[in-house]
């Protein structure tokens, strides 16, 4: 709950410290990329493809959504030698970025949002399924190698909300940015 009263007012005085933020705005500049996340919900070591698309609507804040798919799974044997086998979902977010130019080239960065985490849990009984909701915050940097094409790596803790929910976790994520 404190990372959700956190959260929430940091968007405030974003929201509060928008219009001043916007007379350096000279247009707003688009971003895509494509990564690798890590990410261990209750100890399983999983990884996810990762989209992002951005809008940074000044030098200093912009908006960024994230989506995400499994693609390496946790196997382990439960109580009773159960076979089980998880997997990561579909999972999205939404972030508010805020931005520290270094260079032209070198951005430091850091990010608050609001997601979701979908877990599926297979067994030879059959799939559970587990959609958790978190508060995301976390920094980063990215480095563009000539202006328009570039790398950034980044951290995330993932603040589920749910008591059903797997133990906060915490990602890393590094990939290709594209300015456009």
């Amino acid at each position: 709950m404190k990372s959700l009263i956190i959260a929430t007012a940091a968007i405030g005085l974003a929201g509060a410290a928008a219009p001043a933020l916007a007379q350096t705005m000279t247009s707003p500049q688009g971003y895509a990329g494509l990564g690798y996340t890590g990410l261990s919900p209750n100890g399983h070591d999983l990884g996810e493809i990762t989209g992002r698309m951005g809008l940074k609507l000044s030098p200093y804040w912009g908006v960024e959504a994230e989506v995400g798919t499994g693609v390496s799974d946790s196997h382990y044997t439960g109580a009773g030698g159960v076979k089980t086998t998880v997997r990561e979902q579909p999972s999205g977010a939404g972030y508010l970025v805020g931005y520290y130019p270094v260079t032209p080239k070198f951005d430091l960065l850091a990010r608050v949002g609001y997601g979701d985490t979908d877990l599926k849990t297979s067994t030879a009984a059959g799939d559970r399924y587990n959609t958790s909701h978190s508060v995301n915050y976390g920094a980063g940097a990215q480095y563009f190698l000539d202006g328009k094409n570039g790398i950034r790596v980044d951290y995330t803790r993932r603040d589920f909300q749910e008591s059903t929910a797997p133990r906060d976790t915490d990602t890393w994520a590094v990939g290709y940015v594209h300015r456009f």
